[in-house]
């Protein structure tokens, strides 16, 4: 199994230098391009497609970090949906046992609960089902002889 080198970019950098011109030492970039010259090789088209090669990796890493990022939000809404959702479910079923104990003395009662409740978007919910909560509170203050 081949371990991951631990050669930097500038070590390969200096290899390459040192294939290309043969020599140890990293020359500077006006002698690289001194011997290139003597060479006869035109480094214009040598930088063009490099820079170009350049602007495609780093538009490609954008694009991967703009996949993570939209992968991150769609995962935390998500979550957010589905607390959300369970906290909805829960107060349904609170609403719906609030009524249900209201309904036992008032049947009549119950049932504009119920239309209430069946119109009542997820967003009033909380709200319905603390009002169901103070009606029973006062149902029970009333029943101790408490008037309201």
């Amino acid at each position: 199994m081949n371990e991951p080198s631990k050669r930097t970019g500038t070590d390969m950098v200096e290899d390459l230098s040192a294939l290309v011109f043969d020599t140890d030492e990293f020359p500077s970039s006006a002698k690289a391009k001194e011997i290139l010259a003597e060479r006869g090789i035109e480094t214009a088209e040598l930088k063009s497609w490099a820079s170009e090669k350049l602007k495609g990796v780093l538009a490609r890493q954008k694009m991967a970090m703009a996949r993570e990022r939209r992968l991150s939000l769609e995962s935390r809404l998500d979550a957010l949906t589905q607390s959300i959702a369970g906290s909805a479910s829960a107060l349904r079923e609170s609403v719906l046992s609030r009524i249900r104990v209201l309904g036992e003395s008032d049947p009549e009662a119950a049932q504009v609960y119920c239309r209430k409740f069946e119109e009542v978007p997820d967003e009033d919910l909380a709200a319905l089902d603390a009002e169901l909560a103070i009606l029973d509170q006062m149902e029970d203050e009333s029943d101790d002889g408490n008037q309201v």
